[in-house]
């Protein structure tokens, strides 16, 4: 056993320490823990299943929201009907089967809206631009039109849009894939749900003819017939402008030459789209 150092304090009986001191110095070994932790079995079988299911609801205030219902001219739903909003690029939606529709996080401009069907349909698209305002929600509710007729489109020769006139091509018409377009189809609207705004410029809107194939180019005249009105009583038109663009432009002012005459003005048509006839403010 090696020497130990023993330190005595000052003032203490000097001796009583010395036997345990010498106790500890001599076994060599620490004393075997019993009962302690190593005799321990770890039961916890706890484990962190906890997932994370919280999602980013926050809604930009200052967007907006269109939404609404097509409804096809017999009441019925328009089931599956490709709603689009564009402006450069297009939002575009699919109508459920009670022929609603919603399109969210719109920014606050104006945009182009038309309905085109997955396919062939023997509806025609109804089109407009529609200016949406800051947070603004706007319901269209909206019913789908039927093709009213089909005429060919020849070079030089008038193509008879119904009752609402006719359309002369001055050269030859293309869709937007280049292909060529042979013939125009068109359709009336009959009321305000049939098209997507009752006023442009102010001026109160008297009707609207869908033109097809959609964003097909060309250039032509139309000669607009209104039978009922008086001689000398105006009208103008508009032509809505294409998604990249999404507008109501004036193409002209036509003017009633009396009852069973076409009206004075040849309007000149440079897409096939929506042509809107308003009553011009007093």
């Amino acid at each position: 056993m090696g020497l130990r150092r023993i330190v005595y304090v000052s003032g203490m009986n000097r001796f009583p320490l010395l036997p345990v001191l010498l106790a500890f110095a001599c076994t060599g070994t620490t004393p075997e823990e019993t009962g302690g932790d190593s005799a321990e079995t770890d039961a916890d079988t706890d484990s962190d299943t906890d997932t994370d299911t919280d999602t980013d609801t926050d809604v930009d205030p200052n967007l907006a929201t269109v939404s609404g219902t097509l409804t096809l001219p017999d009441g019925s739903p328009a089931d599956h009907y490709r709603v689009n909003v564009c402006r450069d690029v297009c939002r575009t939606v699919a109508s459920d089967p009670t022929g609603a529709f919603l399109v969210e996080g719109i920014d606050p401009e104006v945009w182009s809206f038309y309905v085109l069907a997955y396919g062939e349909s023997d509806y025609a698209a109804p089109y407009g631009p529609i200016e949406l305002g800051v947070g603004e929600t706007r319901t269209v509710d909206m019913q789908l039109m039927p093709v009213a007729g089909t005429a060919p489109l020849q070079v030089g020769n008038p193509s008879a849009l119904g009752a609402f006139g006719t359309f002369t091509p001055s050269t030859a018409w293309a869709d937007s894939l280049g292909e060529a377009v042979t013939d125009i189809t068109y359709t009336d609207s009959a009321g305000p749900t049939q098209r997507t705004t009752d006023t442009i410029n102010g001026e109160a809107v008297e009707g609207v003819v869908y033109l097809g194939e959609f964003e097909a180019e060309g250039e032509g005249v139309l000669n607009i017939a209104r039978h009922e009105l008086a001689q000398g009583t105006s009208r103008n038109v508009y032509i809505a402008e294409l998604p990249e663009a999404s507008g109501w432009t004036l193409l002209g002012t036509v003017v009633s030459q009396g009852e069973g005459a076409m009206m004075m003005g040849d309007i000149p048509v440079t897409h096939f789209t929506a042509i809107a006839v308003t009553i011009p403010a007093q």
